[in-house]
């Protein structure tokens, strides 16, 4: 998978601070939910070329704050939504279109969106819904820096200014290739707790009997506490790891490593961390105390023998225990 949209580096939240725009099609004005928890009368469903929605259902022990991101696991090649991705649509109210990103990458797709106003600890129906079924749809609002606090596929042939490099560098082929000897780069923005990184990491195949690369929260390129990675430091292997002060990190349960892409994630709470593969969760760590300190995204090869290319990376918030996102029964448009 590839993401094709170029980041926009402004503001002073991370990569790129996103615009926070919607796309209203004038759909129907909704009245809430009705008493059995589906959309309520006719009238509300949101626009009438779509033949079918789904209500999002969000279980989240804590609140989540407005601007959180969704992320919603969702078999986009089977009904209602097998059919083009761009009439894949995430809508509020009925009324308000929301602008989605989908990642498809190893068989597993996800849809993420933002709240566009914080929820209260809940289970069960949200105000969000999933209209799928309108073979004519046009494109969708689905700019990453729309969603995401911060966004970059690595696009083109130069490195964005919001990055630091070190060492053997280069932008293009599909993105960021880093060779060894202590090469990587790192965000110039440093983020705190609550906060998590995605990346895409793809080893070439004599990258695998020599690794020392990672990604994740770190300080600059220096190799001290603290830190919350994906590490590799034994051959075709990688496992989260996180040192919060000393030398002895902890570790977790390791996943193989191979010369295809694969999508990782760190989630950073402040005094425990979760990992994702896939965007599925693995597992988590707990500090045994508090990283107080910010830190930068960093994306590094240290002695590997080939090269490690990045292929994207991005910010978004994070909290423990991360929501469970369903989507509720299938209603076809009266």
């Amino acid at each position: 998978m590839r993401w094709t949209v170029a980041l926009l580096f402004v503001g002073a939240c991370g990569f790129g601070s996103p615009s926070r725009s919607g796309d209203d099609h004038g759909g129907d004005d909704g009245t809430g939910p009705g008493p059995d928890g589906s959309g309520g009368p006719a009238g509300t469903w949101w626009n009438q070329a779509w033949s079918a929605r789904m209500r999002i259902v969000i279980d989240n022990a804590v609140p989540l704050p407005a601007g959180f991101q969704i992320g919603l696991p969702r078999d986009l090649d089977a009904a209602p939504c097998s059919g083009p991705r761009s009439a894949v649509r995430v809508v509020r109210d009925h009324t308000t279109e929301l602008a989605r990103v989908i990642d498809e990458l190893g068989g597993d797709e996800w849809i993420w969106f933002r709240l566009a106003a914080a929820v209260p600890a809940s289970v069960g129906p949200s105000e969000y819904w999933l209209y799928c079924g309108n073979a004519a749809a046009g494109d969708a609002p689905s700019n990453p820096t729309d969603v995401f606090d911060a966004y970059d596929d690595f696009d083109g042939s130069t490195l964005s200014s919001a990055w630091v490099k070190q060492g053997t560098v280069v932008v293009g082929g599909g993105g960021v290739n880093v060779d060894g000897n202590n090469a990587g780069i790192y965000s110039t923005m440093a983020y705190g707790a609550g906060t998590a990184t995605d990346f895409i990491m793809q080893a070439t195949s004599n990258a695998l009997g020599d690794p020392w690369f990672w990604g994740g929260f770190e300080v600059a390129f220096t190799v001290v506490a603290p830190w919350v990675i994906w590490h590799s430091h034994a051959a075709n292997m990688v496992w989260p790891e996180e040192l919060r002060s000393g030398t002895n990190p902890s570790t977790m349960s390791r996943k193989p490593i191979d010369t295809a892409p694969h999508l990782y994630g760190v989630e950073h709470y402040g005094t425990s961390a979760g990992f994702r593969y896939g965007n599925m969760s693995v597992g988590s760590l707990s500090y045994g105390g508090t990283i107080s300190q910010a830190m930068n995204v960093r994306l590094h090869n240290y002695q590997s023998g080939g090269t490690i290319q990045f292929q994207m990376a991005r910010v978004r918030k994070a909290v423990a225990p991360i929501p469970a996102v369903t989507v509720g029964e299938v209603e076809a448009r009266p």
